[in-house]
């Protein structure tokens, strides 16, 4: 969310322009016909702010800069590495739901191993459900060997992560 000509807008179009100023420096340049770098910041930035009507974030988000021998290897891992990282994210969710549900079934001391293992197998039934994820910053640089390093900010829904940690325990 952007507030052009009041404080907040000012504020966030100079964070953004930093953060760009400083990708720069680093040699991180944009794909023709991307947006700038400065403008993906905003981008990144107010999807990071937004929360829902309870006052949780609307999106889970993950980064990943990742070199390949060219751009679209490097963009490819990059995105299943930020992938990753949301499930971990997810992971927490996913072991206090499973701990809720075998404490009221009331177990025995073979519980912790309980959890672990049905933690598991749930946060690899979650990981095969995320598809498509949001690319909300997205930036390139060429090594010093010549390979390129791949930037990538991504936004996974929130609501969409918890749909698919219940359904993953109801499986």
């Amino acid at each position: 969310m952007e507030y052009l000509g009041n404080k907040c807008g000012k504020q966030a179009r100079k964070e953004a322009r930093k953060q760009a100023k400083a990708n720069i420096k680093e040699g991180y340049l944009v794909k023709p016909g991307c947006s700038s770098l400065e403008a993906q910041y905003l981008r990144l930035n107010s999807m990071i702010q937004e929360k829902d009507e309870e006052g949780y974030p609307l999106y889970i988000m993950a980064m990943s800069a990742t070199p390949g021998q060219n751009y679209d290897a490097a963009r490819f891992q990059a995105i299943e590495l930020a992938k990753a990282e949301i499930v971990r994210q997810m992971e927490t969710s996913i072991t206090s739901l499973v701990e809720n549900q075998l404490s009221n079934q009331q177990t025995g001391p073979g519980a912790a191993v309980s959890v672990a293992k049905t933690s598991g197998a749930v946060v690899a039934h979650a990981s095969k459900k995320i598809g498509r994820v949001i690319v909300a910053f997205e930036a390139y640089r060429i090594l010093p060997n010549g390979n390129t390093e791949v930037l990538i900010h991504v936004a996974y829904s929130s609501k969409k992560a918890q749909e698919i940690v219940d359904a993953s325990i109801r499986e």
